[in-house]
């Protein structure tokens, strides 16, 4: 696969190595088909929230998947040295904790 990248809403460039795709689709198997949308929720997500240790969400509603609507969350840093995707999953329910963009 090599390398995505995409520019956050915040104007960072945000990577996707081959190394985090292997991880979330070996954790998340069911996200294989959904790569694409990965990047288009960092691109374009509904929202962003905080995490907990400096990362974000961006979080993105899809409701045309095969398993019905589900949030796509993925988590990444946009700090210089940590501009990179960690990981991705799809949910039913989001817990929204602080929102930063696009609740308002």
């Amino acid at each position: 696969m090599g390398v995505a990248a995409v520019s956050s809403v915040n104007g960072v460039r945000i990577r996707l190595t081959a190394e985090r795709w292997l991880h979330i689709v070996s954790r998340h198997p069911e996200m294989e088909p959904h790569k694409n949308r990965v990047i288009e929720a960092v691109r374009d997500p509904d929202f962003i929230a905080k995490g907990l240790h400096g990362e974000l969400k961006a979080v993105r509603l899809f409701v045309d998947l095969e398993i019905g609507a589900r949030y796509l969350i993925v988590v990444y840093r946009d700090a210089v040295l940590h501009d990179s995707i960690l990981k991705s999953f799809l949910s039913r329910l989001f817990v929204l904790g602080l929102a930063l963009w696009g609740c308002g």
